[in-house]
């Protein structure tokens, strides 16, 4: 089962962190979006830029992994590509980062967040029993954008856990988000990239400005496609699984799978 970590060390500023492989952590991003000159996580690091950009070389993106990781382990909130549109999380053992997402996105509380996990994780590691249905689903669609809600025998943070303590997990089909969540070893609390009610973002450039200026990092991956691809959510109800939201995986693809095993 899943236990959180323990406190990492004491911050260090990103520059005078060792790399392997010759790579260090400069910003990429400097002088395309001011710093927002916030204290993040009470350790003293106020960035002198939050942009960095995927794509343009395997050393750059590297750096780009470094920077954004060392936000998220300093306790800040980051902007970044998955495989269905932008997303904006933290770490799940940060409560004062989890609401921070809250209050950004302009979510009450009372609707809980999903974690992003490393695909080698499964809901079991979470306390969540899988049973054969689920099993079969997750050899398909994991990782994908498939969100699986069930009850957990885990504690989880205010803003984490749903009616009957449950708990929503996905493992995104995303190489560089892949890397960070392996690398930390801990799952990451996201949603959308957007204010509750609006549009799913597509483009960084598509973010607001209020937005921007609330958060501690943005990573650049590019546009996604014009039509906006969210990830199915599945949940079990009465025993039985079933969609509770639509989105990149279809319904009359899914639904079979409920019926096939109990």
């Amino acid at each position: 089962m899943h236990k959180n970590p323990a406190p990492g060390p004491p911050f260090s500023h990103p520059d005078s962190l060792p790399k392997g492989e010759g790579v260090t952590c400069r910003h990429f991003g400097e002088g395309r979006n001011p710093g927002s000159g916030k204290n993040i996580g009470g350790t003293g690091f106020q960035p002198v830029g939050k942009w960095t950009q995927l794509g343009i070389s395997a050393e750059s993106d590297a750096e780009c992994l470094c920077r954004c990781k060392e936000v998220l382990n300093n306790g800040g909130v980051a902007i970044f590509p998955t495989d269905t549109v932008y997303g904006i999380g933290c770490r799940w053992d940060r409560p004062d980062a989890i609401r921070r997402v809250f209050r950004i996105k302009q979510r009450p509380l009372s609707q809980p967040l999903a974690l992003l996990v490393a695909a080698e994780k499964h809901p079991a590691d979470y306390g969540v029993q899988e049973d054969e249905v689920l099993r079969d689903i997750l050899s398909r669609w994991w990782p994908g954008p498939l969100t699986v809600v069930a009850a957990t025998e885990l504690p989880l943070a205010e803003g984490l856990s749903g009616p009957g303590n449950s708990i929503g997990l996905r493992a995104p089909d995303h190489e560089w988000l892949q890397t960070i969540l392996r690398e930390m070893n801990i799952p990451l609390v996201a949603t959308s990239a957007n204010r509750s009610g609006q549009p799913e973002v597509l483009r960084v450039e598509d973010l607001s400005e209020e937005m921007l200026g609330e958060v501690d990092w943005i990573v650049d991956g590019g546009p996604f496609p014009e039509v906006p691809r969210p990830s199915t959510v599945i949940g079990k109800e009465k025993g039985r699984w079933k969609i509770m939201r639509e989105g990149a995986i279809a319904r009359e693809i899914l639904e079979p799978l409920f019926s096939s095993r109990r």
